[in-house]
């Protein structure tokens, strides 16, 4: 990795239980304003508000009026119990626990490792990186990358977006819809950042023969309903099956870095796990997981949650404070325009993706078992 060790983001939201109870236990639900309403079919009514009470005493399924995304309020996201930790050096998640929240093991990375050093695109990709950085060259000079060369060249071009703080444009949406998902094409200075990233992962994994699985590359909108709580979230685009609609990875993009807004981008990303995580019933089979792209930044955030934590969320019930929460880990920056990094960051994608490969086959065979015929003699 880079000799500069990355200093912690200056995240607001709580790290701990005793830091959440603290934050809940000060902060006031309010009604949202009604022009930042995204769902308008949702019923906002005044019991199910609960404002002026305390984020401690009102449970997430008991709660309406919430707003979507990154348009979150901070006491409605306090009653999702969530606690966030950034970790300060990417090379933390090697360590055996955290490898545990992955569902990593040391064979899948060697495996992982193993095929990228035949892969020869990606090592001329890791040396052209060594080589120029950053510099976006002229026209016409660009080296041959195979399958990284439009990675490579919407990666550069993320260093020219204003670094104004702000969200794109919102994205046109397309007609056609399936279950719980929408299409939408990236619209502006965010969809520099969508390319180059979706491009990335795809080509780390579209030749390996150990991942069954392909990258969506459309946006995603998820709509919950949990009690009163609507909960909207999007993602750009997801790690699923072909002709299913099962989701093993989400994908998320800024057009700017997540030190300028960390707690609201940290809140949308957790939003965008826990729908995943309902819509799965809390299985725990893989492992939830989103990767993030930030201009030349990008990084893992992890979930795990506490054994009375599905109940929390479908009933509101707490039978143990401290084992009813959900757990972010957010790795990073891997900074795209450093090889050490890049490499790193590449290895983990593949064994990742090779897991949730090996986790969609396993439900599979798991499948086919209970759905043979009995057989009468």
């Amino acid at each position: 990795m880079d000799s500069r060790r990355q200093n912690a983001l200056a995240c607001g939201l709580p790290k701990t239980p005793a830091e959440w109870r603290q934050k809940a236990a000060r902060e006031v639900i309010q009604a949202p304003p009604p022009s930042d309403q995204y769902d308008r079919r949702q019923p906002v009514d005044a019991p199910s508000l609960h404002v002026g009470e305390k984020a401690i005493d009102v449970p997430l399924v008991n709660l309406s009026g919430w707003n979507p995304g990154s348009k979150i309020q901070f006491s409605h996201f306090l009653t999702t119990r969530t606690l966030v930790e950034m970790a300060n050096d990417p090379r933390d998640i090697k360590a055996p626990e955290n490898y545990t929240d992955f569902h990593l093991t040391q064979e899948i990375c060697r495996e992982a490792n193993r095929w990228l050093i035949g892969y020869g695109d990606w090592n001329v990709y890791l040396r052209d990186i060594k080589d120029t950085e950053d510099r976006i060259p002229e026209p016409g000079e660009s080296r041959e990358l195979g399958e990284f060369g439009n990675v490579r060249y919407r990666q550069l071009l993320a260093q020219l977006l204003p670094n104004d703080e702000q969200d794109s444009a919102p994205a046109e949406r397309e007609s056609n819809r399936v279950p719980y998902f929408s299409r939408i094409i990236p619209a502006g200075d965010e969809g520099i950042v969508d390319i180059g990233l979706v491009n990335f992962v795809v080509a780390l994994t579209k030749s390996c023969q150990h991942v069954g699985l392909d990258w969506r590359c459309a946006r995603g909108l998820v709509h919950i309903q949990v009690g009163h709580a609507h909960l909207t979230a999007q993602n750009d685009g997801r790690l699923h099956p072909r002709e299913h609609n099962d989701t093993y990875a989400l994908l998320k993009v800024k057009p700017f870095r997540l030190a300028d807004k960390p707690d609201s981008t940290l809140m949308e990303i957790a939003i965008q796990l826990l729908c995943w995580m309902i819509r799965e019933d809390f299985r725990e089979d893989h492992p939830y997981f989103t990767i993030s792209g930030h201009r030349e930044h990008t990084y893992l955030t992890v979930a795990t949650f506490g054994q009375g934590y599905p109940k929390y969320i479908s009933e509101g019930v707490v039978d143990n404070q401290e084992d009813c929460f959900l757990k972010l880990k957010s790795y990073g920056p891997f900074n795209m325009y450093s090889s050490k990094h890049v490499k790193f960051f590449g290895q983990l994608v593949l064994s990742l993706a090779i897991v949730c490969s090996e986790a969609w086959k396993a439900k599979q065979a798991s499948s086919s078992v209970g759905a043979q015929p009995t057989i009468s003699t």
